[in-house]
C-alpha cells in the first residue's frame, strides 16, 4: 500500500509524486501512466483567480491512501464529483458504486482510500468560495452556504445531468488543441445544474451545522460502509457496533451531515446505482434487482418510476435509441 500526502490547492504535487512511482510522464498539466501497477490519466488547469479544474481516472492493482494535509488558505472550497466503477473481464461495466458530490473546505482533514482494481473517476474544482457567489441569486443564500461549508463539508447524491457531462468531459480531455477551453465552459455548465438542482431540491439545506471533525470522518467512514454492499439493508445497531457508537449519537450525528436518515440515504443511492447499471451496463434488469437486493423486479420497477418518472425498460429503450 502506498500512502500520498498533499493539499486541494496544489494537487499536481500528487500527481508528479505518483508520476515519479509509477513511471508516467506528468508534465505539470497532464499525465498518463498505463503498465502492470496502475492506469491513470490526469488532467489538471490552472485559470485566472486561483480557480483550478481537473479529471482523473485510475485504477490500481495495489490500494492507495490519500491523506489531505490542510493549507494555509482561508475561505477556498473544493467541489468533488466522482464514481467506482467495476468492470468484468470484457470491460462491462457490472456497477457504478459510491458516486456523488462532496463540497468541502480545502483544509477540511480526510482520508481517500482506493481500493484495488477498481476503477475511480472524479471531476474537481477548487477555488475562492466567493467565484461561486454567482450562481445564487440571492445574497442571503450564498452566505448561508458559506457558512455551512466553511470548515466543514456538503455532501449530495450524484445528479444523473451532470455525471452525464463528466462522462463527455472524458471524451474531451482527448482532444489536447482545445482541453483547456472545454473544461472552462464544462465547469460553468456543471455548476450552474448543481446550485440550481441543490437549491429546487432542498430549500433549507444550508443550515449553518457544525460537528467535532472527528465526528465528520467518522460519517465519511459510515457512508463508505453503507455504500460498499447493496444487496442486504444497513442495519442501525450493526454500523454503531462497527464504529463503536451508541445507536442514538449515529442516527443524529448522520442526519447533521447528510440531512437525512440511514435507510433513506441507502434507499436513494442503491436507486442510483440501480440507474448507472442500467444506463452503462449490459445487464439484465432482472440480475440488476437481485444483485441490489430489490424483492422483486416489479419491486424495483415502482420505485424507479417514483424517483425517475419512468420505468428501468424505458430509460434502457430511451439510451438505446440514442446510441443508434
Amino acid at each position: 500500500m502506498h500512502k500520498l500526502e498533499g493539499d486541494d490547492i496544489t494537487p499536481q504535487s500528487v500527481y508528479k509524486y505518483l508520476s515519479e512511482l509509477y513511471g508516467g510522464n506528468w508534465n505539470g498539466e497532464s499525465m498518463v501512466i498505463d503498465n502492470e501497477k496502475i492506469n491513470c490519466k490526469a488532467t489538471y488547469f490552472n485559470y485566472p483567480n486561483d480557480i483550478i479544474v481537473g479529471l482523473v481516472k485510475l485504477k490500481c492493482t495495489e490500494r492507495l491512501t490519500y491523506e489531505s494535509t490542510g493549507t494555509d488558505k482561508e475561505d477556498y472550497i473544493t467541489i468533488r464529483i466522482g464514481y467506482q466503477a467495476v468492470f468484468d473481464e470484457k470491460n462491462n461495466q457490472k456497477a457504478a458504486v459510491n458516486n456523488g458530490i462532496f463540497i468541502y473546505d480545502v483544509n477540511f482533514l480526510y482520508e481517500n482510500h482506493l481500493h484495488p482494481n477498481i476503477w475511480y473517476e472524479w471531476f474537481a474544482v477548487k477555488c475562492p468560495i466567493d467565484f461561486l457567489k454567482t450562481w445564487f441569486i440571492e445574497d442571503s443564500d450564498y452566505e448561508d452556504f458559506k457558512n455551512r461549508v466553511i470548515n466543514s463539508y456538503i455532501y449530495y447524491p450524484s445528479i444523473p445531468e451532470i455525471d452525464t457531462i463528466i462522462r463527455e468531459l472524458s471524451f474531451f480531455n482527448e482532444k489536447d488543441r482545445f482541453k483547456k477551453t472545454i473544461f472552462l465552459s464544462k465547469l460553468f455548465e456543471i455548476l450552474g445544474r448543481l446550485f440550481t438542482v441543490l437549491k429546487e431540491q432542498r430549500p433549507n439545506q444550508f443550515q449553518d451545522i457544525k460537528l467535532h471533525p472527528e465526528d465528520y470522518k467518522t460519517m465519511l467512514n459510515v457512508r463508505e460502509y453503507i455504500l460498499e454492499d447493496f444487496s442486504q439493508k444497513p442495519r442501525l445497531e450493526e454500523i454503531a457496533k462497527h464504529f463503536h457508537l451508541s445507536v442514538s449519537k449515529l442516527r443524529r450525528d448522520f442526519s447533521t451531515v447528510y440531512q437525512t436518515t440511514v435507510m433513506k440515504f441507502f434507499d436513494q443511492h442503491r436507486l442510483q446505482e440501480a440507474y448507472q447499471q442500467i444506463k452503462y451496463s449490459d445487464k439484465s434488469i432482472t440480475a440488476i434487482s437481485i444483485d441490489l437486493g430489490f424483492v422483486s423486479v416489479a419491486h424495483l420497477g415502482t420505485a424507479f418510476k417514483k424517483e425517475y418518472q419512468m420505468t428501468p425498460n424505458q430509460l434502457r429503450s430511451k439510451d438505446s435509441t440514442q446510441n443508434e
